[in-house]
């Protein structure tokens, strides 16, 4: 393709528009969102409980505590993947 035609100018362009959408991902940071430092707070309470469980010999439900902690942080990430 020729240099200076339009089909030449459309690539450039796309070209420019998938460097800018680069530079913008690498500025995202999920853990800037108060959603989500939320929820690192709700995953430490949950922990806190968990742990006392253990303590009282119920460890499937304290397993179950854990990975509902864990779920809240990383399902709110997830889309940002």
């Amino acid at each position: 393709m020729p240099v200076g035609s339009k089909a030449h100018g459309a690539k450039r362009k796309a070209q420019g528009a998938k460097q800018e959408k680069r530079k913008m991902k690498a500025v995202f940071r999920f853990e800037d969102f108060e959603i989500w430092k939320d929820g690192i707070q709700v995953t430490k309470s949950l922990l806190v409980v968990a742990n006392d469980l253990e303590d009282r010999k119920l460890y499937r439900f304290a397993e179950q505590l854990r990975a509902a902690g864990m779920s809240i942080t990383n399902n709110i990430v997830s889309p940002v993947k």
